[in-house]
């Protein structure tokens, strides 16, 4: 390869990385259904209020219209309570209205309250079961409580029922019989009470509404542009084995799923509200609505369901409401491991992500593990590093008779790469050779960007007394600078490929392109390119001096004689 191949091989990364960072990245730079048949009594109804819906329940008519024979109960919150959460079933809406998990706290101060999943943000509810098109039910009914119980395996069950005088809805709540103490289970049965056919929509809902992240003052304040809140995205795995996700709350839209769905749900960086389908619902499809700061999952059939008189239909769902801990959703099972995106090199990050949990386990901080890791990486790249260094030492060495050879040939372009390539051999350079570090890299820095960007185990994990959350960004702007300092001293060691002081200065650009990126990127991540650069500097200085790391530990820090 020879000096001009690469200097456009630098200069291609390098723009390479200006403009495919926002698009990988692009959390750091922000910028018909089948109408539903009815008895006369429930298009009187419906008449009277179709005019109007709320934004939170889109098929809800906004006046709480009372129909003939519906149950008169007086609403009651039933606190159900875990090893790992504290959760409110509300008997208005058969719905849950707080799920408040106990190893997990809003924010890193020591008096943050738990992280809830729903009373953060007004409006947010989940375990929702509707009617499409039936303006007789909506989420402000009350259910009466048919049943409490408790077995002996720890096993609750909570039976609730709502009719009128043509519908009759039970619903039943089963928690702890999974694994995982973050599933449960929903089961609904919808009867057709009247003596007529009625078409009907059941549907099972999500919704959560988002919260606005207060904005710095200050001189900084500005950066805040830049930065991603964790605010709940749309993810829903088919049948086909594909999982479709968008987190960016510009991108959100209102719309179906074109393919039948395993699981459909609502998530955010770290934490997923689902629902899973295990029985009852024949293809069913993922629908997603937008309004204001609402967003609202649903799981219903693709068609509606006509019931004869004195029919019912059943359905059955698994809800997995919590952490993207990889063990909890490897146990809830259905491939809800899937909602953690690790991007294309996902088959790397599992290995990456046990080795730095293990070296947690054995350390006790996951700072400290993270640099055990950056040292474990750097021992598997050194062989490969050090003869891309030693290569391009050695190209650097050769720049006076390369210059030479080129007066020489100045007419004779293929006799003037044949003599090139012959002096390369000569002396055992290989000019593509300190290209294939950085080629083996970008995979490695690209997973570890998504697992220190996406792992729960990082969630406001400290490092000692400097950072508190080593998944936010560096407040301080600490770690971004020194890496760019190193990495400009690292631009300085090593061994120029060209003689040529424009391409060595456009090269500097680099740190300073770098640190920039890196003020918006998790301090666990910045914090293992810190180190990595640290141990590159070290390691090009020992290759520079023909020093190994022996000599340096005995006090030697010039060459031999």
């Amino acid at each position: 390869m020879s000096q001009g191949q690469r200097m456009l091989l630098a200069v291609a990364i390098s723009f390479g990385i200006l403009f495919l960072f926002p698009k990988f990245f692009p959390q750091f730079f922000p910028e018909a259904t089948t109408p539903i048949e009815a008895t006369q009594e429930t298009k009187s109804v419906e008449e009277s209020s179709q005019s109007e819906l709320t934004p939170s329940a889109m098929d809800e008519p906004v006046q709480d219209l009372v129909s003939k024979g519906e149950t008169k109960a007086q609403a009651k919150e039933i606190v159900v309570e875990n090893d790992v959460a504290t959760l409110v079933l509300s008997t208005k809406g058969a719905q849950i209205t707080s799920y408040e998990l106990k190893t997990y706290k809003q924010t890193v101060k020591k008096d943050s309250p738990p992280k809830n999943l729903l009373t953060e943000t007004e409006g947010s509810y989940a375990g929702f079961v509707g009617l499409k098109n039936y303006p007789a039910f909506n989420s402000q009914k009350v259910f009466e409580l048919v049943s409490d119980t408790h077995n002996s395996e720890g096993v609750r069950t909570i039976k609730l029922r709502w009719a009128n005088s043509q519908v009759e809805i039970l619903k039943t709540f089963t928690f702890g019989t999974y694994e995982t103490p973050y599933a449960s289970t929903v089961d609904y049965q919808v009867k057709n009470l009247s003596s007529q056919p009625l078409a009907i929509q059941p549907y099972l809902q999500n919704q959560f509404g988002q919260k606005e992240e207060e904005k710095s003052s200050g001189v900084l304040g500005f950066l805040d542009r830049f930065k991603q809140q964790d605010l709940f995205g749309r993810v829903y795995y088919t049948t086909e084995n594909e999982i479709e996700q968008v987190m960016d709350w510009n991108d959100l839209k209102s719309d179906t799923s074109e393919n039948t769905i395993t699981w459909a749900g609502l998530a955010d960086r770290y934490f997923l509200l689902a629902n899973v389908v295990l029985e009852g619902i024949e293809n069913p499809l993922a629908e997603y609505k937008r309004s204001g700061n609402l967003l609202v999952e649903r799981i219903l059939p693709e068609k509606a369901i006509t019931l004869n008189a004195g029919q019912s239909t059943t359905a059955q769902f698994q809800t997995y409401f919590g952490p993207k801990i990889n063990q909890s959703l490897q146990a809830a099972g259905h491939n809800l491991s899937e909602s953690v995106d690790y991007g294309w090199f996902s088959f790397m990050a599992m290995p990456i992500l046990w080795l730095m949990t293990l070296l947690y386990e054995l350390i006790g901080n996951w700072g400290l593990a993270i640099i055990a890791l950056t040292f474990i990486v750097k021992l598997i790249l050194h062989p490969v590093n050090k003869k891309a260094m030693t290569s391009m030492k050695g190209m650097q060495q050769l720049q006076p008779k390369l210059k030479e050879l080129k007066e020489k040939y100045a007419d004779d372009r293929d006799k003037l790469n044949q003599a090139t390539m012959q002096l390369f051999k000569t002396h055992g350079v290989n000019p593509a050779s300190g290209c294939l570090p950085m080629l083996l890299q970008m995979p490695i820095y690209i997973v570890l960007y998504k697992v220190l960007w996406n792992s729960i185990e990082l969630y406001h994990a400290p490092f000692f007394w400097v950072y508190q959350d080593l998944s936010a960004p560096d407040p301080y702007f600490i770690a971004p600078v020194l890496m760019g300092i190193f990495m400009f001293l690292q631009q300085k060691l090593t061994p120029a490929a060209s003689a040529d002081q424009t391409q060595q200065k456009m090269m500097m650009i680099l740190p300073l392109m770098f640190t920039v990126f890196m003020l918006f990127l998790p301090v666990g991540l910045v914090l293992y390119i810190f180190v990595n650069t640290v141990m590159s500097v070290i390691q090009q200085y020992l290759i520079k001096k023909d020093l190994r790391l022996r000599d340096v530990l005995r006090g030697r820090f010039s060459p031999q004689t």
